[in-house]
């Protein structure tokens, strides 16, 4: 029971960054494309905090609840590089 509440709040996560990738869409986006991109971030969340959920449980399961907070971290690592360098990118090109 305590995994799938775990799993449940690690699903939640993803939505305390709607903000700032609303404000880094609206300031990468190319014109004319924000609400198509705008949507794409809303779906990619949404099933990222379906997916994370179930995945997490899943992990919690097999592995127990500690290996959570460790896969968390590693996907959370990858993200912010992928991130990181995504915005780069499109700050070259938006100059």
């Amino acid at each position: 029971m305590a995994a799938h509440c775990a799993a449940i709040l690690y699903g939640c996560v993803p939505w305390r960054h709607a903000p700032s990738i609303h404000v880094l869409i609206r300031r990468y986006a190319p014109n004319g494309m924000e609400s198509r991109t705008f949507s794409y971030s809303n779906c990619a969340l949404f099933l990222g905090g379906m997916v994370g959920s179930m995945g997490m449980g899943v992990v919690a399961s097999y592995f127990g609840l500690p290996m959570i907070f460790i896969f968390s971290a590693v996907l959370l690592l990858i993200n912010l590089t992928v991130a990181r360098k995504i915005v780069a990118d499109a700050a070259v090109l938006k100059e």
